[in-house]
């Protein structure tokens, strides 16, 4: 039921309503787009001036470097263009570009100016302008792209500069190289030099083919692991797939199960309605016959009165008059009786209706097909326990799979058929036995007794399987629904028999007084006569309908009785088997995470496999790398002549004194002389203010639906309905809407952030709670305090966001959220995307749901009853 609208007192419109869970929905889907970074996107210009510089006869344009170096560090969210000094005036004063970086037309010159002399050395200055017309975080973005770009162009500059110096060192080693010419006489030693590197280098180039052999047994290991990956995947699915379909079972079970307090309830309802009315019927059928009788013998009376009315003297007279007087009374108080019948009978006729007579012929179609489906889904247990039923085909198509996934570790042929023996015995005892076990626990259930009927729900299910056995209920309902006429007819007639009777007494207490009108007196006893004789002529058929009726409502409250009877056993039924499909559910559930670790490790041990070859791969690399080292120290070694020693001598005095560098040294000293410092973020998520902007939706949309909603019905003191029952009217709907608004953000959060299955589910519970208990929240402040309760509200919303945008919010902000439920549900949900433990703040946040629930049940309640001063300004 909607709630009432804070004005006018209609219920809130369902406009209104779609229109409060949208606006939170779209403004944090508004907000999250402005979040991830892939969602927003920049412009900005390039303006380069530079006219380049000549260098040794050669023409190094260094603005045109620098621009190249921006186009190729940007981001994909700033689009850099290239734009004249015109065009980006223009563009940044209409806000096209957020930001222009313009290169001088002396920057060339400027960057270059350290390889002249020192006093024509000048710095080079970029100029980056913000546009005033576009967003700050875009012009913010830019500046910090073109601020990076200059500085990686000026590390590479240093760079270059520095490794140049340290190869400077290499060619002053170089000149060492004048001592060669004494190592001649070496010549001779070194041949046997060069042959021992000859064999050493022919060993290398052994080993480099035997890691060759070992890469390629690796790369097979790795995709016949891969393979086995995928098979394992394909078992994930299948897994999943059939817990989801006993999930889907358990789920039908359950409702079943659930609506069936709500038939037992009905029957009873109809039990003891037929208990206090139906028996009153046959005292009324048994009743019928004794005033026909009575009707037949007031019309021999009024014969007789008739026929001897001439001679009658003043004693018979008087004797008339109190026998009519009689008759009279006994007219009337037969006809009162009957109007209290048919009074007793009009609940009775209401509840016999036409729509009950079609609901009892309707639950009775789907007791018999519910019995039919327990009695063919026990054959099918019992097949699939004992055996003479193959299982279904998803069941051996997942044991299949698992044995066609296995792939043998071992080379050796005869322990892989044992290995794979013992792994299939394993997959079908997992599978095919536990399948038939959880068959025969099911079908040993339907053989239990039920406590209230003495009979197992098998031979219940057979019963009601068959249709004829409720067919007698609906018939007796039928025939007692046509005798409520017939009823109506005869109280009619008695009101007609009193209606004359009394005029029967009037005239014949007026003979008494006017014996000169015994003629007149005569005749009208004659036609009361006629009109007795018509009255038990035209009810004769009642005496026949009376028996009728009696034995219909006999009938009828044997079968209310029989039915109440039956059905009490149902729920406990219905329970258990829900039970049994729960049980059945969670060993698919276990089955599919025991398959999901399966691949988890499977994965794992081909991640380790492929580790295995890369360093494989790596080690020959190095063997590779050692064999031509080695080849070129034979070839160096046959140069190598008689004046070694004397070379040796020279070049170790050389080389104490003067530092050499190759290439690749030279480079990394040169790179990390240029930037000494580097660093690596990590942690920078947008889970934080994902979590901020959901939360705080939540929490919005809460509060305006208790802005627009009656906090408090406008009947809540005039209202026999009970103080929860107000608050369900209140706010059931409203709750609804909040858990409903929680899943939804909480889809657009796991859209956002693309989670883990189980984040991304709990995430989706977590935000559903915080919006049955924002809801509760909102309405107990607004229930209990009215406008400053929502006034309140908006404070406890400030102060969260505050801290939400920054953790350096001053100290009454920091109290104030403190007390906040927002702030809590903020926490709670951003240490869930962190990973963090908490289970201890959803069982407090449970416990604030009851603590909030009682406070907004309290508000109704508390408005029951009227203050004396409330009392008089409403009357």
């Amino acid at each position: 039921m909607r709630p009432e609208a804070i004005r006018g007192g209609r219920p809130v419109g369902w406009a209104l309503l779609l229109t409060l869970l949208l606006v939170p929905i779209l403004g944090a889907a508004t907000l999250l787009g402005m979040i991830r970074p892939d969602r927003w996107n920049a412009n900005a210009a390039i303006v380069n001036l530079d006219q380049g510089t000549h260098v040794q006869g050669q023409f190094v344009p260094m603005g045109r470097q620098l621009g190249a170096e921006m186009m190729a560090y940007q981001p994909s969210n700033i689009s850099w263009e290239l734009a004249d000094a015109a065009s980006g005036a223009e563009g940044l004063s209409s806000g096209k570009y957020a930001v222009v970086v313009t290169i001088p037309a002396d920057f060339s010159q400027r960057v270059l100016s350290f390889s002249a002399d020192a006093d024509q050395a000048r710095q080079a200055r970029i100029i980056v302008a913000t546009s005033a017309n576009a967003p700050t975080r875009d012009a913010t973005a830019a500046r910090e792209v073109a601020a990076i770009a200059r500085e990686v162009l000026n590390s590479n500059l240093t760079s270059e500069y520095l490794k140049n110096v340290y190869i400077g060192f290499n060619q002053v080693g170089e000149r060492f190289g004048e001592i060669v010419t004494g190592a001649e006489r070496l010549r001779d030693g070194t041949g046997q030099l060069a042959d021992g590197a000859q064999r050493a280098a022919d060993g290398t180039a052994q080993l480099v083919d035997g890691l060759d052999q070992l890469i390629a047994g690796g790369d097979q290991l790795v995709v016949g692991g891969s393979q086995l990956t995928g098979g394992g995947q394909q078992l994930v699915v299948g897994a999943r797939q059939l817990a989801d379909g006993v999930g889907k079972l358990d789920g039908g079970t359950n409702l079943f199960a659930a609506q069936l307090p709500k038939l037992v309830a009905g029957v009873g309802q109809l039990a003891d309605g037929a208990e206090r009315l139906l028996p009153g019927v046959s005292e009324y059928a048994q009743a019928v016959p004794s005033v026909l009788d009575g009707v037949d013998q007031l019309r021999d009376g009024l014969d007789r009165a008739a026929s001897g009315l001439s001679g009658a003297d003043a004693e018979r007279i008087g004797q008339l008059v109190a026998g009519a007087q009689q008759l009279a009374e006994g007219a009337r108080q037969l006809a009162d009786g009957l109007d209290q019948l048919v009074v007793g009978l009009e609940p009775l006729e209401r509840l016999l209706s036409d729509d009950l007579i079609r609901s009892v012929e309707t639950l009775a179609g789907q007791v018999s097909q519910l019995g039919g489906q327990i009695v063919a889904l026990d054959g099918r247990l019992a097949g699939y326990a004992d055996g003479s039923r193959p299982v279904p085909d998803e069941v051996l198509e997942l044991a299949e799979g698992l044995k066609n996934a296995y792939v043998c570790p071992v080379p050796d042929e005869e322990l892989c058929k044992q290995l794979r023996a013992a792994y299939a015995q394993g997959v079908d005892d997992a599978t095919i036995k536990a399948f038939r076990q959880v068959a025969r626990q099911a079908s040993a259930w339907l053989r239990q007794v039920d406590p209230v009927t003495g009979k197992t729900y098998l031979e219940l299910a057979r019963e009601v399987s068959d249709s004829a056995n409720l067919e007698p209920i609906v018939d007796s309902l039928r025939r007692a629904q046509g005798l409520f006429d017939g009823v109506r007819r005869l109280r009619d007639g008695a009101h007609g028999l009193a209606d004359g009777s009394r005029q029967l007494a009037d005239g014949v207490q007026q003979l008494a007084q006017l014996p000169g009108q015994l003629g007149e007196l005569r005749d009208g006893l004659t036609k009361l006569s006629d009109g007795a004789r018509e009255l038990g002529t035209r009810a004769a058929p009642l005496r026949e309908g009376g028996a009728q009726l009696a034995e219909g409502a006999t009938g009828l409250l044997d079968g209310v009785r029989v039915l109440n009877t039956q059905v009490q056993g149902l729920p406990a039924g219905a329970e258990q088997l829900a039970d049994a499909t729960g049980r059945l559910a969670t060993g698919a559930n276990q089955l599919a995470d025991g398959v999901g670790q399966f691949r988890d490790g499977v994965g794992a041990y081909v991640a380790g496999a492929a580790g295995f070859v890369g360093g494989v791969r790596q080690a020959a690399g190095g063997a590779g790398t050692l064999a031509d080292g080695v080849a070129e120290l034979a070839g160096g070694a046959r140069a190598v002549d008689e004046g070694a020693e004397e070379f040796a001598r020279r070049l170790a005095e050389g080389r104490a004194e003067l530092p050499s560098y190759s290439e690749v040294e030279a480079e990394r000293l040169a790179e990390v002389v240029s930037s000494p410092v580097g660093a690596e973020l990590t942690g920078l998520t947008t889970g934080p203010a994902v979590a901020l902007v959901l939360v705080v939706a939540l929490w919005v949309g809460a509060l305006g639906v208790n802005t627009v909603a009656r906090p408090v019905p406008s009947d809540v003191v005039s209202s026999r309905a009970s103080s929860l029952r107000l608050w369900l009217r209140t706010l059931g709907l409203p709750m609804l809407l909040g858990a409903t608004m929680g899943v939804a953000l909480g889809l657009l959060g796991v859209w956002q952030l693309s989670p883990t299955a189980g984040v991304a589910a709990g995430f989706v519970a977590l935000l559903a709670l915080l919006g049955v208990v924002f809801m509760l929240v909102q309405h107990a402040l607004v229930g209990w305090f009215g406008f400053f309760g929502s006034a309140a509200s908006l404070l406890l919303l400030a102060a969260t966001v505050g801290l939400g945008l920054s953790a350096g919010a001053p100290g009454w902000l920091a109290a104030v959220a403190s007390l906040s439920p927002l702030q809590g549900g903020v926490w709670i949900t951003r240490s869930w995307l962190a990973g963090a433990e908490v289970l201890a703040p959803i069982v407090a946040l449970c416990l604030a749901c009851v603590v909030f629930w009682l406070a907004s049940w309290g508000s109704i309640a508390a408005r029951r009853q009227l203050t004396p001063k409330q009392f008089a300004r409403r009357g």
